[in-house]
């Protein structure tokens, strides 16, 4: 059925039991006018449908997915099969006026300024995530449990190759890092204790021969365990800040 169509069939329904809408017959947006012979009334539903069919027809193609926030604010009629079906409709609307366009910002780098790196950065601290203390609610937690049940990384099984390894160790290379404060060594041992995560037979076989060949070699503070000595490093291990042994 065509949009016009439609419309006049429309006129032809008992609205009297249903809430109307008032509906541009060509929208303001396009030209319309307030006058009363380019208005109608419709149900929520047939106004639904009405801005469905003008954006299809017409290649108005981004009327339905505005109009129907509008219908979620009075949301009355509509069953739930109803509304999933009107859903998917206006995603295939929005998919017909975007194909063949290329996205606003393609090919544009703007580094973000110092200014707008300082908002994302009190933006972000705001969220509940990095609010200390905020709990989740048990609604919150079901639902992320739920969304991650079967749920396999995508880097599952994976394994670096030598290439990669060498990489990643040339820079942590002259990288020093804060040590843990007392607090925050606290807090661990008491996460892990009453924890047991003894390797296995197979694993320790497999430390054990990633091991075979490399050497320890030193700068005099940093320490590193590889199979190839650095440029400025030398044989062996430098004794500063090494941990006490336990006896």
């Amino acid at each position: 059925m065509k949009y016009l169509e439609f419309i006049e069939h429309c006129k032809l329904k008992d609205y009297s039991n249903l809430i109307v809408h008032s509906h541009h017959i060509v929208p303001k947006s396009c030209g319309g006018t307030n006058n009363f012979q380019n208005l109608v009334d419709l149900s929520i539903k047939d106004h639904f449908i009405a801005h469905c069919l003008y954006a299809e027809e017409f290649n108005q193609c981004l009327e339905a997915p505005g109009f129907l926030l509008h219908c979620f604010c009075a949301k009355k009629d509509f069953t739930e099969e109803e509304w999933n079906e009107a859903a998917i409709k206006v995603n295939q609307l929005i998919s017909i006026a975007h194909t063949g366009k290329p996205t606003w910002n393609k090919g544009k780098k703007q580094p973000y300024s110092n200014e707008t790196r300082l908002k994302m950065s009190e933006s972000a601290k705001k969220r509940s995530n990095n609010q200390p203390g905020l709990k989740r609610s048990e609604h919150s937690t079901e639902r992320m449990r739920l969304a991650k049940t079967d749920f396999v990384p995508w880097n599952k099984g994976g394994h670096h190759s030598e290439e990669t390894k060498q990489k990643l160790s040339l820079a942590r290379l002259g990288k020093t890092f804060s040590p843990l404060s007392e607090e925050h060594k606290a807090k661990i041992s008491k996460a892990n204790k009453g924890k047991k995560h003894p390797l296995s037979e197979e694993q320790k076989k497999l430390l054990s021969e990633r091991s075979i060949g490399k050497k320890w070699f030193t700068n005099g503070k940093t320490d590193t365990f590889r199979f190839d000595c650095p440029d400025g490093f030398k044989p062996g291990r430098s004794n500063l800040k090494r941990p006490p042994n336990k006896e």
